[in-house]
């Protein structure tokens, strides 16, 4: 429990401290994206793009954005790359065109096409997301436009307090554990709409990241103790086993 709390204050440290400069590797001194980063990450979103969604007539791309702490000033040396696509509905008839709905077809269609294949830009990992809209709070740079849509703020963090984040971390944390916890004491994983229930509620802890500095900064350290993934895991497996048919 104690390396834990020196864990969770380093990290917490760390994400209310920014850097002097936007990270090098990925900007020029002029804060403008490497041409040669640019050209990696377009490559990697068209052959996404083209994999997954060339074949549906309507569905156009909209921007490609670089999001999370790599688009501000709290980025570390291990930071991967976070690269948003935002797909619109602009007149497919079949698919659905509000945002929640969209969302997940974007993630269903994407994990199933490129499943097991991790995109790299120099020995980075990229982090993509397939979205219908686009809010951040930390900095939003349009790879495709090459510029910014929301230039960072080194000074967003000012008048957070380390000790009140790790406060709320822990209750947040304890929050979310026994809500899990309750669905699996309840037999809710066993059905099909508490797999619904539980899915839902992953996508407003994800979706709920944006409101506000804090909530970002909170989320960074639930998403650094792996409870994002466990709960993951937890609708993975408990799909998996609500599918097996026995013979």
């Amino acid at each position: 429990m104690h390396n834990n709390m020196i864990n969770i204050r380093d990290v917490a440290c760390r994400l209310l401290t920014p850097n002097d400069t936007l990270d090098v590797r990925l900007f020029d001194i002029h804060d403008r994206m490497h041409p040669e980063v640019r050209k990696a990450l377009l490559g990697n979103a068209s052959y996404i793009i083209n994999k997954c969604f060339r074949d549906i007539a309507g569905l156009k791309v909209y921007d490609i954005f670089l999001t999370g702490s790599s688009a501000g000033y709290f980025y570390s040396e291990k930071s991967d790359i976070d690269m948003r696509i935002e797909l619109h509905n602009e007149n497919c008839p079949y698919l659905a065109t509000d945002e929640k709905t969209l969302n997940r077809f974007f993630s269903n269609v994407f994990h199933g096409a490129c499943r097991g294949y991790r995109f790299q830009t120099q020995n980075r990992f990229v982090d993509v997301t397939i979205t219908a809209a686009s809010f951040e709070i930390i900095g939003l740079y349009s790879i495709l436009q090459d510029k910014w849509i929301l230039k960072p703020d080194k000074h967003i963090t000012d008048g957070l307090d380390v000790e009140d984040i790790i406060n709320e971390y822990h209750t947040k944390y304890r929050e979310i554990t026994g809500y899990v916890e309750s669905m699996h004491k309840n037999g809710e994983l066993t059905t099909w709409e508490g797999l619904k229930k539980l899915e839902e509620y992953y996508v407003s802890l994800i979706s709920g990241s944006n409101a506000s500095i804090r909530e970002y900064v909170v989320y960074k350290l639930l998403n650094y103790k792996g409870v994002h993934w466990q709960i993951k895991e937890t609708l993975s497996n408990a799909l998996k086993k609500y599918l097996t048919v026995e013979c």
